[in-house]
């Protein structure tokens, strides 16, 4: 079967794999904490365990998120980016999964002990 004129084959090009969290060495702390959404009425906690950054929820998926650029991580499908303030502090993250963009939850203050 011949092909038209017109078609051209795609030029292969090479994709090389990294180690993802080479390019961060480490997770700072400032992404642990509770996270709220007042459109589920839902909280998530985000923890540092054993230096990578995990859900601790009953209904998050299981597993260490994987960081993918600044302020960026991913698990499964779900894609989170996190927002700061003025001030260059985490204020909340932003939830992507195959059928909900832009699900805002923010970081909850800690309330220091008297």
């Amino acid at each position: 079967m011949e092909r038209p004129a017109s078609w051209t084959r795609p030029q292969a090009q090479a994709i090389l794999r990294t180690d993802q969290y080479s390019r961060f060495p480490k997770i700072p702390r400032e992404y642990e904490g509770d996270y709220t959404s007042d459109e589920l009425g839902v909280t998530f906690r985000l923890d540092l365990r054993e230096g990578k950054l995990c859900f601790v929820h009953r209904n998050a998926p299981p597993g260490a998120l994987q960081p993918t650029l600044e302020d960026r991580f991913v698990l499964g499908i779900w894609n989170l980016t996190f927002k700061r303030d003025a001030a260059g502090k985490v204020a909340s993250f932003l939830l992507d999964t195959s059928r909900v963009r832009n699900l805002e939850f923010a970081k909850k203050e800690k309330i220091a002990n008297p």
